[in-house]
């Protein structure tokens, strides 16, 4: 009798759990279905900065059910379009991909609309409307490693620097990968290339010049080694590298198996663990109308395994990178930085 009580009362509660379980993940649904997410973007396929944006906005759009669309504004000048679109359709976050690129439509559009929110990623703002956020990263501190590894690596003693525009974000990236270079060897000089010079399209989609400016700068400087920070542009770039057998540094993801054991590390930026940060603040009303800046004590930035060229990196070199990382996280090493 006793026994057939216990297991009454084990498929009572087993039936009030999935009940309750029920209950709850409708509650859960029915409190998010408010929202709707927009990412707002001139294009995607990078391999890095903005698929790995794209990447965190479907990761989001799983984790808290809520439905996302991409919102592809081709070119720069379109972005505030893109942004209107969006809110026409009635999403109400609003994440914008581009950057600083997209300040001046947030600003222009975020006080016209203060039920949505507004997120613009990878760069800081003027102002900040109260509907309005920002998440930036301490490219710099990941920088300074990769400058670190590549003084340590290059043979030819002159290595080489691509970004996609110049404009601080990417003066970030330069600034901490030049006191990287100096800390280990003063002597190693550094070329500088920026794809907004030569560009007539977008400088971070465009494939083909990116390859050319790559090999011009290898034939010319005679660099073994590349840092990439061009968005789609680098695909290009990479092309390059591999025709001429030598060494890059990649951007954003992990893209050391694009050209396995010619791409050294990569300086990996977690944009999607940024957007999903953000995404959370706003789904549990925590959301804050300021920039959140992360770094390496944050796991904002971080080098790859280099795991297809551990055959040129010494133990000794690893152990150097480890240590410089735990001093900067410490803040026993002050990083140079555009931002103040």
């Amino acid at each position: 009798m006793k026994k057939i009580l216990l297991i009454s009362a084990l498929i009572i509660l087993f039936v009030f759990f999935i009940l309750f379980s029920n209950f709850f993940s409708k509650m859960n649904n029915l409190s998010n279905s408010k929202y709707k997410i927009a990412f707002v973007i001139s294009g995607i396929g990078d391999k890095g900065f903005a698929d790995m944006q794209f990447n965190g906005v479907q990761k989001a759009s799983k984790l808290y059910n809520i439905k996302h669309k991409l919102f592809l504004t081709q070119t720069f000048d379109k972005i505030k379009d893109g942004i209107q679109k969006a809110i026409n359709e009635q999403f109400n976050i609003i994440i914008c991909g581009n950057g600083f690129l997209a300040e001046k439509a947030i600003l222009e559009l975020a006080p016209l609309y203060p039920k949505t929110y507004f997120i613009c990623m990878d760069t800081e703002l003027s102002e900040y409307p109260p509907n309005v956020a920002t998440v930036s990263f301490k490219q710099n501190e990941g920088s300074f490693l990769a400058g670190v590894l590549a003084a340590k690596i290059t043979k030819k003693k002159t290595v080489g620097f691509i970004g996609g525009m110049n404009i601080p974000v990417i003066n970030d990236f330069l600034a901490g990968y030049k006191q990287g270079i100096k800390y280990i060897d003063k002597d190693v000089k550094i070329e500088v290339k920026f794809m907004d010079q030569y560009s007539k399209i977008d400088p971070f989609q465009d494939i083909e010049l990116g390859k050319k400016i790559a090999l011009e700068l290898i034939d010319s400087s005679n660099v073994d080694i590349i840092y990439t920070v061009a968005g789609k542009t680098n695909i290009g770039i990479y092309e390059a590298i591999k025709d001429k057998n030598i060494l890059a540094i990649g951007v954003d993801t992990d893209q050391d198996y694009i050209v396995p054991g010619q791409i050294l590390t990569s300086m990996i930026k977690n944009l999607d663990t940024g957007i999903i940060y953000i995404i959370d603040k706003i789904i549990n009303n925590r959301f804050d109308n300021k920039n959140f800046r992360i770094g390496l004590k944050e796991n904002g930035v971080a080098l790859s395994e280099m795991k297809y060229t551990k055959n040129l990196i010494s133990e000794d070199i690893q152990l150097l990178l480890n240590q410089l990382k735990e001093k900067i996280i410490e803040n026993k090493m002050i990083i140079d930085s555009v931002y103040k």
